[in-house]
């Protein structure tokens, strides 16, 4: 792969670039995670949110996500390169950059969903159906070192509010609805909600230049460095740890006056368009899930001949899978798209319209590509994998076609 020598090379057109703001920031999160104990962490653990306690305390390099953010394309849910090319986020980079789960049932906040006394019991009102992250704080110093329901409960509201779809300091209280039963939260495809929330907040900026982007933009950033030879951090453990997020080093976010505009520079030698799972990485059961959802669709888009995208869907490039993001999805509209702070978070976080079936595969006919075979998964947090690749052939797991 060629290396880049500039800073920034991947763009759409020659446009001024324009900066962001947001609130962002992953030092309060990994603070609050420095302050668990180890049973506290396999609670979370359980749950499938386990992956995210190994997130280091990354900045963000706003010089480089502006660039990349003014190359999105609304109509065609992705990044459009000068080459032609376009580039979109995908079920399995999530899985890959995140470890969360991405298949499942749906992660829906509907606006007719009744008003509970769990959100009562979180301070939030039938009025503002909204938990602030000060109140979430408290109530998990209040907690301790004591393993319940209740922590547990508040550290994963902690965790949609401050990292998975962060907004303005509060976490909408009806994503409570989806961690009433514990046991069940695993099931749901928090994944795709990462996926759909941040290209709505993509959408909100280009279509209607709001400078307030929220979602979760450490994804976004990892998401460049895993695509695009340009702006890389080091690397810290290459293709030896889950998940990837762990493996960059941390970017410097004031090397503005190194940026360039325009993205001029870049060539198709550059860019990865489509993550291909290590060896190590196959072993995951998250992984195995995502790749499972590809297998539906027999015909892959062509890495270098991406096809035109259906408006209002977010396709897997992999394999054409679409998240469908449903006619239903409520976004309320700003009186003042002046605000840098954007007070609504988008309504709909789904975009899995149904559970995935599994598929049966020829193992001989995928990809796997060269690597050690210990996969190093970051901390201590995520459940043990199986390590006997003839295992996973002869159950049939669904891997990712070599398109």
């Amino acid at each position: 792969m060629r290396k880049s020598t500039r800073l920034s090379s991947i763009g759409l057109t020659q446009a001024q670039v324009r900066n962001f703001s947001t609130r962002f920031s992953l030092t309060s999160y990994a603070k609050r995670v420095q302050l668990l104990t180890p049973e506290q962490r396999s609670a979370i653990a359980r749950t499938g949110f386990g992956n995210l306690l190994s997130v280091p305390n990354h900045s963000l390099n706003k010089v480089f996500l502006t660039e990349l953010m003014d190359t999105w394309s609304c109509e065609r849910r992705a990044f459009v390169l000068l080459s032609g090319g376009e580039i979109q986020m995908t079920l399995l980079d999530v899985a890959l950059i995140l470890g969360l789960p991405v298949a499942g049932s749906p992660v829906t906040l509907k606006e007719e969903e009744p008003f509970s006394d769990l959100e009562e019991l979180y301070g939030a009102t039938k009025g503002k159906r909204k938990v602030a992250m000060s109140f979430l704080e408290n109530r998990l110093d209040s907690v301790g070192d004591v393993v319940s329901d209740d922590f547990v409960r508040s550290f994963l509201l902690y965790t949609i509010g401050t990292f998975l779809a962060s907004n303005d300091g509060k976490v909408d209280s009806r994503y409570l609805s989806f961690l009433r039963n514990l046991s069940e939260v695993s099931g749901f495809a928090w994944g795709a909600a990462v996926v759909h929330d941040l290209c709505l907040w993509l959408d909100k900026r280009k279509e209607h230049n709001v400078q307030y982007v929220g979602g979760c933009l450490i994804f976004l950033q990892t998401w460049s460095y895993e695509h695009f030879d340009v702006a890389r951090p080091h690397l810290q453990d290459h293709d030896l740890t889950f998940p990837r997020v762990c493996r960059w080093g941390n970017s410097k976010s004031n090397q503005r006056q190194r940026g360039t505009s325009g993205f001029k520079d870049l060539h198709d030698d550059q860019v990865i368009w489509k993550l291909q799972p290590t060896s190590g990485e196959l072993q995951i059961e998250i992984i195995k899930e995502a790749l499972g959802l590809l297998v539906g669709n027999k015909v892959l888009v062509s890495a270098e001949k991406c096809s035109t995208i259906t408006p209002f869907k977010v396709p897997d490039v992999d394999s054409g899978l679409q998240l469908s993001i449903s006619n239903e999805v409520h976004r309320e509209d700003d009186n003042d798209f002046e605000n840098q702070v954007v007070e609504d978070t988008p309504k709909r976080l789904s975009t899995c319209d149904e559970e995935n079936k599994e598929q049966e595969i020829n193992l001989k006919n995928w990809i796997v590509l060269e690597t050690p075979p210990n996969l190093t998964i970051c901390g201590d947090v995520h459940r043990e994998q199986e390590m006997d690749l003839e295992n996973l052939a002869e159950s049939k797991s669904s891997i990712v076609k070599n398109s």
